[in-house]
């Protein structure tokens, strides 16, 4: 079926059992929230509102927000979460859709600067020869042969790459580095494409990093990276205000010193080797890099507020230290700036950097702006922050700059204990204005027949010194009722190795994060039978292992923010002077959307079956534990033991069967 511009058909309709995508889709199954949430949609494009869905796991949103975007014949930007999920739509979810419209849409997919080879970078690091080690250079070789073929110049697309390859920064351009259009491969750049591609498109997929980026970019006044749309569709929409947040402060970092210096040496080894000064300055930079590292003391990882620190003797020193290097190196940088488009812009880079360290040590913040400075240190480098700690209003002022455009948000965790409110009050929403429409759509699946949501009795307390030891006696029956097949999501690094010295015990394949990389780890737990996957932070969202590969998931306590973090201190403090309660306005709803998303890995299609358990015994004692409960599925609840290994022992029935 083809459409014209004259035929107006409603998505409702497309989506039903006499639709184009159940004549053309095998298995296809028409959902009535699906249907829903599409006319909710097409009614928002319509009225350029603003809509908020909570769409469940199975209720097919995304065709719920494609089939309207796509048939309103505006200018669309879907935003998502993932450049995993934004791969997902771009390569497998937009051809579908628009094949079962018979829409003629030109696409596009755009992601940061970061995910392109850029070739002159690439031919720089070829002929500089610098890379320490053998299996860098034998990387760098493979990227040289597939620039040859690749047509868009994105690394996920066959450079063969790891996606944390220690290769990556020397063959992509940063906004730092970028030479522009005085770029001798500018002619070729698989950026500029990308982009050139993006503005001519009816429809652009972006992530929600690249979002704000742009929107940073321009409140700078360095230019606009997406085009004007009619329609933003933001999936994965509850990521947005952390992304944001960041994106809305400001971040110094050791690391953008060290690339700024070996760029210097690059620059200075190809073309001014008669400056030796440049060499040696930025060698003495990099050795204060190391210094003002060490300076944070020897602990691997630390977050804590700046002002803990700005005010220490050792630190003022080697800031002053840092800003005279830097003087000294600016000035022959502005010499020498004219010899080559590159030094010119590390010229420009030395100083936007040097007057961020200047910042730092004055510690100058707008007054009227409330925000935390605080330090977080890596292994070899850190970085010194600026995060504001209110948001709503810059959130509320980007929408209104695009009144005219419908902005529609959608998430299977958006709500706290059914309503919507504390994702509509982040972005200055309401649903008394007539533009705004708030909706939580259920999943469809059987949670009542296909789960069992287990809490035991007699859990230790979490603050006591052996709970997570306790706990972990408490898991490893459970798993060998599951015979494997579990996820252990666990709230720290710290229960993280406790679990792997534990659970090691066990006489299933024990999977743990960080002995490789993200994607080799799933693609294990989906191939040894009965894989135990032990796991924190990313991997409580985003990962789908459907069937009976997973069975059971395990979460050791409610996913709370550490106290000790300085930003959240900071907000804690900020919401107190108000009058508020910071435990009720953000650190109980951002806690419930994590364990939603926890809690979602278990149950994937209608056929999934499985057991959900949490080791936190706060969610039946504390009053607040009902707002968690109640955020969650239908599951049927139990607390005896015996329930579960029923559960299990029927399960393996049926699998048998």
């Amino acid at each position: 079926m083809t459409l014209t511009e004259t035929q107006t058909i409603e998505s409702e309709w497309m989506l039903s059992a006499q639709g184009p995508f159940a004549q053309q889709l095998k298995n296809y199954q028409p959902r009535q929230v699906q249907q829903q949430m599409a006319s909710a949609v097409e009614n928002c494009i319509a009225t350029q509102g603003r809509l908020a869905v909570e769409a469940g796991t199975g209720t097919g949103k995304t065709l719920a927000y494609l089939v309207p975007s796509l048939l309103s014949g505006k200018k669309i930007l879907v935003s998502t979460g993932t450049k995993t999920l934004q791969d997902q739509l771009f390569e497998k979810d937009l051809p579908l859709v628009v094949d079962a419209l018979g829409v003629s849409t030109k696409l596009a997919l755009l992601k940061g600067r970061a995910n392109y080879l850029c070739i002159n970078r690439m031919e720089m690091t070829l002929m500089q020869g610098l890379l320490s080690s053998k299996a860098l250079v034998s990387q760098l070789q493979q990227v040289k042969r597939w620039s040859g073929e690749t047509k868009t110049g994105d690394l996920a697309d066959g450079s063969g790459l790891a996606e944390d390859s220690q290769l990556i920064p020397s063959i992509t351009s940063s906004v730092d580095n970028c030479l522009g259009s005085q770029c001798p491969d500018y002619d070729d750049c698989f950026v500029v494409k990308a982009r050139k591609k993006a503005m001519d498109a009816d429809l652009i997929v972006i992530n929600h990093y690249l979002f704000f980026a742009d929107l940073s970019l321009k409140e700078d006044g360095f230019g606009e990276l997406l085009p004007e749309v009619d329609v933003l569709v933001f999936d994965e929409s509850h990521q947005l205000a952390e992304i944001a947040r960041n994106f809305l402060g400001e971040r110094f970092s050791s690391r953008q010193v060290l690339d700024l210096t070996r760029d210097i040496k690059a620059e200075y080894l190809q073309n001014l080797q008669d400056c030796k000064e440049l060499d040696e300055l930025s060698s003495e930079l990099e050795k204060q890099m190391q210094d003002w590292r060490l300076a944070f003391g020897h602990e691997a990882t630390l977050k804590e507020n700046w002002r803990k620190w700005q005010h220490k003797p050792g630190i003022i020193t080697i800031i002053d230290e840092v800003l005279d290097t830097f003087i000294s190196l600016n000035t022959i940088l502005e010499a020498q700036q004219s010899r080559s488009p590159a030094i010119e812009l590390c010229y420009n880079r030395a100083l936007i950097l040097s007057a961020m360290i200047a910042r730092l040590k004055k510690s100058t913040q707008k007054k009227t702006v409330a925000s935390v400075q605080w330090i977080e240190t890596f292994s070899k480098t850190f970085a010194i922050s600026q995060t504001p700690l209110e948001i709503s209003q810059d959130l509320k002022s980007l929408m209104q700059r695009h009144e005219e455009s419908a902005w529609i948000f959608t998430s299977a965790t958006l709500s706290i204990a059914g309503n919507l409110n504390h994702f509509l009050d982040t972005f200055s929403l309401s649903e008394h204005d007539v533009k705004t429409q708030a909706m939580i759509l259920h999943s469809p699946f059987d949670y009542e027949n296909n789960t069992l949501f287990y809490l035991p009795r007699f859990l230790p307390e979490p603050n006591l010194k052996d709970a997570t030891e306790q706990v972990m006696q408490l898991i490893m029956p459970l798993i060998n009722m599951s015979q494997g097949n579990a996820f252990v999501l666990l709230t720290s690094y710290r229960a993280l190795n406790i679990a792997r010295d534990i659970l090691q015990q066990l006489d299933y394949p024990i999977l743990v994060q960080g002995d490789m990389a993200r994607n080799d780890l799933l693609n294990q737990f989906r191939q040894k039978k009965n894989s135990v996957l032990i796991a924190t932070g990313s991997f409580w969202e985003g990962v789908d292992v459907a069937g009976d590969h997973l069975s059971l998931v395990i979460i050791d306590r409610l996913p709370f923010s550490s106290p000790s973090d300085p930003v959240v201190q900071a907000r804690s403090e900020y919401l107190r002077k108000q009058g508020k309660d910071p435990f009720q306005v953000f650190q109980i709803p951002d806690a419930v959307i994590s364990l939603k998303q926890g809690a979602g890995r278990l149950i994937r299609t209608e056929t999934d079956k499985g057991v959900l358990v949490v080791l936190d015994p706060r969610i039946i004692s504390r009053r607040y534990g009902e707002d968690f409960i109640s955020s969650l599925p239908a599951y049927k609840r139990t607390r005896e033991i015996d329930k579960v290994r029923s559960f299990f022992q029927n399960l393996s029935t049926e699998s048998e069967g």
